[in-house]
């Protein structure tokens, strides 16, 4: 057996033993909505209530994702059903637990899971043209084995990895010269998470570099109609201006404050207090304020991008831009740093720079998870990372980092 199928099985059932553990309050959210569509369907879910859940605010990817582990889950409850009436030595008690809601949550980590070592097996894939099969093993092991990742899928039950995978994979389908594939996946992995645009500048620059006119007027088109086609099912009338009032008025943070617990410039500056993004800062708001800064950071790395063809280089301007997003972006949460992990990744094992990079982003990236869910709740540790000195240095940590790490790029990665 090839080591990368061991680590893949291992990382894998290291997360299933881990899943029943520990759940955050969204995972409950998550389940009621696949109930609803499961006992509803598709149509209209946007405008109806759904018990013990907030209103929909992701695309329709992410509910097909739902609504297909609800019909998995149900076809597996069925047979472990029948195992338990006719086999007198079934455990009873595991139907129990599988029929109760903790059992339910379970299940439902199971895609996030398995995304997880899809994955780390691209990862693999990738490394293994760059470099070598030595490097794309450490690679992989790296991604898969790094705490905020299996911390966020298996512990907390979050769902990072679904619009992760796709979304890598895009990058690895222009690599591979697959490019009317590729656009395709990166659409799938915005309609799963829309935090997939923060990548597009450096996706379409890696993509139009590669292709001729006629390929890319083929990949737009059909990615057009594929974006328009998965909406129908949620809204069959009237379906391009709900789309539109869709995206302008319903997929959002819906907290739209400042900062949501996430170590950036607006923490440093004003603290994870409740305030509106539209808070001044230098006479301008908040919300312009980031923009430029991240917009200035796009036309930067798309400098250096100009100059010779290296897919190390897209790598780590997919990292470099995730960060800066993360660092100066309004509404942003903790949870929006998952793809710098996921493009430094392939990186981290071949390159000792970007390697001490990695583990100090990962150390960071768990604290801040870790930070306001307190779970599991170690009183000594809340205490010293509730510490404003200490939020304060990890968060200009973060931003030491990012610079850090932009001068590698212009310096390493800019070159063939």
């Amino acid at each position: 057996m090839k080591s990368i199928y061991k680590i893949l099985l291992f990382a894998f059932i290291f997360r299933l033993l881990l899943a029943p553990f520990g759940n955050h309050g969204d995972v409950y959210e998550y389940l009621n909505w696949g109930k609803n569509l499961k006992e509803f369907g598709t149509v209209d879910f946007y405008f109806r209530d759904t018990t013990d859940a907030g209103h929909p605010n992701y695309p329709p990817g992410f509910y097909y994702i739902l609504l297909a582990n609800q019909n998995l889950y149900q076809a597996t409850r069925n047979i472990l059903w029948i195992g338990n009436v006719l086999i007198k030595s079934f455990p009873s008690n595991f139907f129990v637990w599988f029929n109760s809601d903790k059992g339910r949550i379970f299940f439902n980590k199971i895609p996030a899971i398995a995304a997880d070592i899809g994955i780390g097996y691209l990862i693999y894939l990738f490394v293994v043209g760059l470099k070598s099969e030595r490097s794309a093993l450490i690679s992989s092991s790296f991604f898969l084995f790094s705490p905020p990742i299996w911390y966020n899928s298996a512990f907390w039950g979050q769902t990072e990895s679904l619009f992760a995978l796709p979304l890598f994979a895009s990058f690895y389908l222009i690599y591979k010269k697959r490019l009317t594939l590729a656009p395709f996946l990166y659409l799938v992995a915005f309609l799963v998470k829309p935090l997939s645009i923060l990548i597009l500048p450096i996706f379409a620059v890696y993509w139009l570099r590669k292709i001729k006119f006629g390929v890319f007027l083929k990949g737009l088109f059909s990615s057009l109609v594929l974006f328009y086609l998965v909406h129908i099912p949620f809204h069959p009338n009237n379906t391009f201006p709900w789309i539109i009032k869709l995206y302008r008025d319903d997929i959002k943070e819906i907290l739209g404050q400042l900062v949501a617990n996430a170590f950036n410039l607006w923490a440093l500056i004003f603290g994870f207090e409740a305030r509106g993004e539209s808070t001044l800062f230098l006479g301008v708001p908040a919300s312009i304020f980031g923009l430029v800064i991240f917009g200035l950071s796009a036309i930067y790395l798309f400098w250096q991008l100009r100059k010779k063809e290296n897919p190390k280089g897209f790598l780590l301007a997919a990292a470099l831009i995730a960060f800066s997003g993360f660092l100066f972006l309004t509404r942003v949460h903790e949870r929006y740093f998952y793809p710098v992990l996921l493009f430094l990744s392939p990186l981290s094992g071949f390159d000792k720079k970007i390697k001490r990079v990695f583990f100090i982003l990962a150390g960071i990236h768990l604290i801040n998870l870790y930070h306001f869910w307190w779970v599991p709740r170690i009183n000594t540790l809340i205490t010293f990372f509730s510490s404003r000195l200490i939020e304060n240095l990890l968060t200009i940590s973060n931003m030491v980092v990012f610079i850090w790490l932009l001068v590698i790029f212009r310096r390493e990665y800019t070159k063939t």
